[in-house]
């Protein structure tokens, strides 16, 4: 087996043998660097088009390097949806009949109170440039609660926030009914005694959303496309069970502060964040983390219309954020101050001059020749076998 300093050395006569004139001689400090990264160049190549290619989704053992690092709070606390009515007191309580999802109990023989408006209709009409105008009607505010004061609720919600239309019923109705609007896209706002009307620029809302904002808003910007694609330009819902009319907005959290750790190496870039392989507590591999795409953790821990929400609050998850920084979705303090991570790198401060080079058997003569070519040595080298005991 090869040994680092055992192709150092190699490398070395090859570059004086065919460059005897040359200015300066290099040593094996210069060379080394240059090894490592035509070796992770290579076996980057390797993942894509022998291990990808065959749908093998491992990679090239060499190529994970296991690091022991420490964790710490977040310096940037993450930030989460804080919603709330903009109707003092919420909607009124309504009767449902006999057959409707019951509210408490799950018995369907007969009515139960549950929150909400029943028997609202909106409306809504395309009008040019993206723009729709979008009509709530029906409702019956609680008493002492007046229109203005609901018009003002909304208004207050800031541009980097959103209003939300929540339907109890009919079930699965958020998926084919646009129920969150980017506030700053709304405009025209009009409340009055059974009616909420504004006009929406979905286009707007798609280019102005920040990226945590964006992933809750995105299935109505998607909806309203697809009214234009369809040629649909004037559509209506009847007899919506609207639960709530809600004003979201980003915050952050104050308490229970995330885990950070920073990479001590930055890993090869391969395609869905696999250059972070894994993370888990010390000398614990079978408890790996669960892996979050980069931006993904904002949909998985704040849409509530599927169960990931409920089943990763409880589960560690980690997502690379930023250049080296990983977030993890548990407060710093749930952990005794390390973790191990393992990074799709061939680490050159991990290994001595005597140990195996973390290369394949077939793979030698190519990282030779590779290096070579990073001397401007244009030649074919003379691979003679080092007589050297120790290599």
């Amino acid at each position: 087996m090869l040994t680092l300093k055992g192709l150092t050395e190699q490398i070395l006569r090859a570059h004086s043998r065919y460059n005897p004139t040359a200015d300066r001689t290099i040593n094996e400090g210069e060379i080394r660097p240059l090894i490592f990264q035509v070796l992770n160049s290579l076996l980057k190549t390797e993942i894509y088009q022998l291990h990808e290619g065959n749908l093998d989704h491992n990679v090239p053992h060499a190529l994970i390097a296991t690091y022991i690092v420490d964790v710490v709070p977040s310096t940037n606390p993450p930030k989460v949806l804080e919603c709330s009515s903009v109707v003092a007191g919420g909607l009124f309580n309504a009767w449902l009949e006999t057959g409707v999802v019951p509210w408490i109990t799950q018995d369907t023989n007969s009515p139960w109170l549950v929150p909400g408006q029943p028997n609202v209709s909106m409306s809504i009409v395309y009008e040019s440039n993206y723009s729709f105008q979008i009509t709530l009607s029906g409702f019956s505010w609680p008493s002492g609660v007046t229109p203005s004061q609901i018009q003002t609720a909304m208004l207050a919600i800031p541009t980097q926030g959103y209003w939300e239309v929540k339907i109890l019923s009919p079930s699965g109705a958020a998926s084919f009914i646009p129920t969150k609007f980017f506030r700053g896209a709304c405009s025209a706002l009009t409340v009055t005694a059974n009616e909420v009307s504004f006009k929406y620029n979905y286009f707007d809302a798609s280019q102005n959303a920040n990226s945590f904002i964006s992933a809750q808003v995105l299935p109505t910007i998607n909806i309203l496309q697809g009214y234009l694609d369809n040629t649909q330009y004037s559509i209506s819902y009847d007899s919506l069970h609207i639960e709530a009319l809600l004003g979201c907005k980003e915050a952050f959290r104050d308490e229970n502060i995330d885990a950070e750790i920073m990479l001590p190496a930055h890993p090869i870039n391969t395609h869905m964040g696999k250059g972070v392989w894994a993370v888990y507590p010390v000398n614990r591999p079978y408890e790996a983390f669960i892996p979050l795409q980069s931006n993904m953790g904002v949909l998985a821990y704040n849409a509530d219309h599927h169960g990931m929400k409920d089943f990763l609050k409880y589960r560690n998850c980690y997502e690379w954020r930023g250049q080296n920084t990983i977030r993890i979705n548990q407060p710093a303090s749930d952990f005794t101050g390390k973790l191990e991570v393992q990074l799709l790198i061939s680490d050159l401060k991990q290994l001595r001059e005597y140990d195996p080079l973390p290369i394949p058997a077939d793979m030698e003569f190519t990282v030779i020749t590779e290096v070579l070519k990073f001397l401007g040595v244009r030649e074919q080298p003379d691979m003679t076998v080092n007589e050297n005991p120790n290599n």
